[in-house]
């Protein structure tokens, strides 16, 4: 019982942390706020910004901001109502990197990555 719901809890913690981002696009910038908007803000210029990456498993559709070669944020349909709005204005200002394909080591890496 405490395996299961210690698992769960490192799940919902993880999934918040990496994956509940909400951004506020500007002219020259982006903002990333984590866990729903209620989180901390990071800001990052267009021009520092390599581009974003796009990665689809099942139903679930990410947008990864990629700054020097890593994932910096990170946006999902399934969180988003706005997903395929943000994903046009970051094709107009951004450049596409390609689609990443769905792995579970490089996930399970990335969401536990401090």
């Amino acid at each position: 019982m405490f395996g299961l719901f210690f698992f769960c809890l490192l799940f919902l913690l993880t999934e918040f942390r990496k994956r509940a981002d909400v951004f506020i696009l500007s002219k020259n910038q982006i903002e990333k706020r984590s866990f729903f908007g209620i989180g901390y803000a990071q800001h990052f210029d267009l021009k520092e910004l390599d581009g974003f990456t796009e990665m689809e498993n099942y139903s679930k559709k990410y947008i990864h901001l990629i700054k020097n070669g890593k994932r910096v944020a990170c946006c999902c349909n399934f969180h988003m109502r706005n997903y395929d709005e943000v994903k046009k204005a970051l094709g107009d200002n951004l450049v596409f990197l390609g689609e990443e394909h769905y792995s579970i080591k490089a996930e399970a890496v990335y969401l536990l990555k401090l």
